[in-house]
């Protein structure tokens, strides 16, 4: 993999992703936007590295408690005591309320890191989501969200997506909106 990235660097092979190109602010969002164009064979083995897959006669199971727990340890919280939910129902996070946090660069790390995690823990996509609103300027109190969703990780890390083959090609979603429930915009989320 090593080999694949030097070559990225020395063909200056990289390509940039624009998410939605009216609301970017530079020096905000602007920075971080670079990803490397990978070959598929660098893709299958970073994803061995992470995905656990059991195989059984009729579906897989895919899980990452390694990946979980490796996480964990980094944020210094394996002794953790879980919570059952992933967010605090009651708090509404503002970008602007509370002291900064100490240390943006370890809180974004975390942060992105839990975003692997959504492949096999749906169950922590929205909580993800709302850390990652604030990377930019992260307080105290987006820091313990994030905590609180390591909280929840460690008691849920046997969690994982069953696949299972079917015949069935239809896509059935749901959703929900938390009518203007954003402190600062006042936005449904």
């Amino acid at each position: 993999m090593t080999d694949e990235y030097n070559a990225l660097i020395d063909n200056k092979t990289w390509a940039r992703l624009v998410g939605d190109g009216r609301s970017q602010q530079v020096g905000v969002d602007c920075y971080e936007t670079f990803s490397p164009v990978v070959k598929p064979a660098t893709i299958r083995t970073v994803l061995t590295l992470v995905f656990e897959v059991q195989r059984f006669p009729n579906r897989l199971f895919l899980q990452q408690s390694t990946y979980a727990k490796d996480i964990i340890e980094r944020a210094g919280m394996s002794q953790c005591n879980p919570v059952r939910t992933p967010v605090d129902t009651n708090a509404k996070l503002s970008g602007s309320d509370g002291p900064l946090v100490y240390d943006p660069t370890k809180y974004r790390s975390l942060s992105g890191a839990l975003q692997y995690l959504t492949f096999t823990h749906p169950d922590i996509s929205y909580a993800v989501q709302q850390v990652f609103l604030d990377m930019h300027d992260p307080r105290a109190l987006h820091l313990h969200g994030l905590y609180r969703i390591l909280r929840y990780l460690q008691g849920t890390l046997h969690y994982g997506v069953h696949l299972y083959k079917s015949s069935n090609t239809r896509l059935v979603a749901y959703t929900d909106a938390d009518w203007a429930g954003c402190p600062d915009t006042r936005r449904s989320m």
